[in-house]
């Protein structure tokens, strides 16, 4: 399952990069798809808005979610109208919740509640500007809740002896925040926001249906394409596979795409290693960011490339390497502008120094506890505390008030009598139900939840009939070789996308199964493996091994143990893996969207999507949207209910007790 979804669409897209494939015929060309690609400008300004998107987008989501983390850990009395506001971003699918900030924000040609409240007019068509800050804002509100949560369970281990003595000599809630706090989760941040950057690089759903790749750039219009100010690489992937029949010339695409991602994801990986010592560090991120040079810039990235790889050994030689690195973009964006003269390589440049900088600092404080680490005077405990209650208020304000606001719009569209998102009045125009009526009589919306249980259904039946026993079989092999494995599906699930999807496209395409559910049931699988595996094998390691001593002395087989006392006492964690998958595959919308062209075997994401479209569809039925949304969420509301209690017993915990 993992090879068919996870490694076959990279071994399908570099085979295929080589040939021109359109409709099925092949003929091998070589490198000249990839030279089509060197050549193609609308590639590298994507690339480089793709970058400068991930960067906003992970300093912003790191920062807040730092904020509010140390909010939640130190139990204010906002600490539970935070929790249950985090929670609602979470909760609510994407193909939900980005249509209802389209809404909220652009309303009608960017006439909407902003404007009555604050005279605001953001047009997400016309401005490049509303249309990148617009999605800034938005995935900061859905990436945020999982970044708190992670850094609040880091926070939650300091000890609680370390915050007290610092009350005890008269430190601030600003204080305790920047030095007490942000020390002890630093690694976490890092690896936190590495995982972001990834994550927010390879966007696609959410500027798709935001800004369908936001308003042109006078600067981004080039011979083959028009790039917006939110067009990513995989929402200008997307758009090279709708406009072009040559599967080759998108499998190029992929493939750099593809190896980026993969590059990405060491750096990462080579973060997280915390038994990993400094030096080898900087030898693994140093030659990962000479590869990234050629593939960002092309021929100028291959120079980049020599002068870091020759820094590998000498810190001094890296740093001289990425100041005339440095130089070099800037004079670029001043003479050609930031589209054609901006590199994104500078970036792993300089994280490389940052983080390799504060690693050896940490080896030298250890080396030399007379060294002094952080200074408390030189901060102003006035100013550092002030700061401090600023920033928690606007992340505090900007959590409770949007997530409050999407879920009132959300019901005022859905009781509307007419297809408005335009607040002008407390109570929607011609109220009632007649929106929920016609969802089911006009739109048959049963149709759509039927085919979206369907899939679900046999996601949830089948992720953990392949998990379990590979769970069993990693137990079998020891620790060593369950990390190993756990880890490369991990990265291998993370690095899918678009890039991915393309070519397991053309793939299923080739034998005959696209207007099917097949290809839904298998990506849906992939993507749920990594945590079913994870949890039952977490779960293994946990079990008592009396149990299997007993099992032996009573004269039980493998069969009679596996299937009388393994599978009964592992409902419960059977039970999260179905119900993970299931509501996985519930909100999938990429896979959907490229694979299904049918409307009869619509699931529910693209039925949603297809009553709102891009935000340049014409008339979109927002109340029809609502109402089917409003339905939508309950469902989804009353399977995790139904399984949550089940989920949370464990039939062993009366023996562990």
């Amino acid at each position: 399952m993992t090879a068919a979804a996870g490694i076959s669409p990279f071994i399908e897209a570099l085979t295929t990069s080589f040939f021109s494939d359109i409709y099925g015929n092949r003929t091998f060309t070589g490198l000249e798809n990839f030279r089509y690609l060197r050549n193609d400008a609308g590639f590298g300004y994507s690339l480089n808005i793709t970058t400068f998107w991930a960067v906003s987008a992970t300093v912003l989501s790191l920062f807040a979610g730092f904020m509010l983390a140390a909010v939640l850990a130190k139990k204010r009395k906002a600490s539970p109208l935070l929790f249950g506001a985090l929670l609602i971003p979470w909760g609510i699918p994407v193909y939900i919740a980005v249509p209802l900030w389209r809404a909220l924000i652009h309303g009608n040609g960017g006439i909407s509640i902003l404007t009555a409240l604050f005279g605001i007019k953001a047009n997400l068509l016309l401005s490049p500007a509303a249309g990148f800050i617009s999605c800034l804002a938005v995935n900061t509100w859905m990436t945020v809740p999982l970044t708190a949560f992670v850094l609040h369970g880091a926070l939650k281990k300091i000890p609680e002896a370390s915050v007290e003595a610092a009350v005890l000599d008269g430190a601030n809630s600003g204080i305790i925040t920047a030095f007490i706090y942000l020390p002890q989760v630093k690694h976490t941040m890092v690896i936190m926001g590495l995982l972001n950057f990834i994550k927010a690089f390879k966007e696609f759903t959410l500027v798709f249906l935001m800004t369908a790749g936001g308003p042109p750039l006078l600067s981004g219009i080039t011979e083959r394409y028009v790039i917006g100010a939110t067009t990513t690489l995989d929402t200008f992937l997307y758009e090279v596979f709708s406009n072009t029949d040559n599967y080759g010339i998108t499998s190029a695409y992929s493939v750099i795409m593809a190896a980026i991602v993969i590059l990405l994801m060491l750096i990462w990986f080579t973060a997280r290693k915390q038994n990993l010592a400094a030096e080898q560090k900087h030898l693994r991120l140093a030659v990962i960011t000479a590869l990234l040079q050629p593939v960002f810039s092309w021929p100028y990235g291959l120079i980049f490339s020599i002068l870091y790889l020759a820094g590998i050994k000498k810190r001094r030689l890296f740093t001289a390497a990425a100041a005339v690195h440095a130089a070099f973009i800037l004079h670029s964006i001043m003479s050609a502008g930031f589209l054609r003269g901006f590199s994104p390589g500078i970036f792993p440049a300089v994280f490389t120094l940052l983080y390799l900088q504060h690693r050896f600092k940490r080896i030298a404080r250890a080396e030399n506890p007379r060294q002094k680490g952080y200074s408390f005077g030189l901060y102003n405990p006035r100013i550092t505390n002030s700061a401090y209650r600023i920033f928690n208020c606007i992340f505090i304000a900007f959590m409770i008030v949007s997530s409050a606001a999407i879920i009132y719009l959300l019901l005022w569209m859905s009781f509307s009598g007419v297809s408005a998102c335009y607040i002008d009045q407390l109570i929607p125009p011609h109220a009632g139900i007649e929106s929920f009526r016609r969802i089911f009589s006009d739109e048959h919306i049963m149709i759509y939840f039927r085919n979206t249980i369907l899939v679900a259904g046999i996601t949830g039946i089948l992720s953990p009939a392949v998990s379990f026993p590979a769970a069993i079989w990693l137990h079998n092999r020891g620790r060593g070789t369950t990390i190993a494995v756990l880890t490369f599906i991990q990265i291998l699930g993370i690095t899918g996308g678009m890039h991915s999807l393309i070519p397991l496209y053309a793939s299923f395409e080739r034998i005959g199964l696209i207007n099917s559910y097949i290809p839904l049931i298998i990506i849906s699988i992939y993507h749920a493996v990594p945590f079913s595996l994870f949890t039952i094998t977490s779960w293994l390691e946990n079990f008592p091994s009396s149990f299997r001593d007993i099992a032996l002395i009573e004269g039980a087989s493998a069969g009679e143990w596996l299937s009388k006392i393994i599978i009964p006492l592992s409902r419960p964690v059977l039970t999260t893996a179905v119900m993970a998958a299931v509501i996985g595959a519930w909100n999938s919308f990429m896979a959907p969207l490229l694979f299904l062209n049918n409307e009869n075997l619509y699931t529910i994401s693209i039925k949603l999507y297809s009553f709102v479209g891009s935000i340049a569809s014409g008339e979109p039925k927002w109340n029809i949207f609502a109402a089917a949304s409003v339905v939508n969420c309950l469902i989804i509301t009353l399977v995790f209910s139904r399984f949550r209690k089940p989920a949370g017993e464990t039939a062993i915990s009366n023996f562990t007790e």
